[in-house]
């Protein structure tokens, strides 16, 4: 059995990093999913599975019709914070 200490980073999350053998064991990489599971206390971790590709989404915005101020910065901050994939300004 592995230990490893809980460390907190940021105001409010935890980490805890994952042994290295088991990692390459699974085949995980850098940017990976992995999906937690709880159970009777204890948490299950398993490599995460892509069920479905995400269709990327993509969003145009015409900087020509942003006539008050700021509202083009607005817009654009908007689109990145509901977690458009490509921002484009024509």
């Amino acid at each position: 059995m592995e230990t490893r200490k809980v460390q907190q980073v940021g105001f409010s999350t935890l980490i805890v990093s994952l042994p290295r053998d088991w990692a390459r064991e699974v085949g995980l990489k850098r940017g990976d999913i992995v999906t937690f599971n709880k159970e009777d206390g204890a948490l299950k971790i398993t490599p995460g599975i892509e069920h479905e590709k995400k269709e990327l989404v993509k969003c145009t915005i015409n900087a020509d019709l942003c006539k008050e101020p700021r509202l083009l910065t607005r817009i654009i901050t908007a689109n990145y914070i509901l977690g458009r994939d490509t921002i484009q300004v024509v």
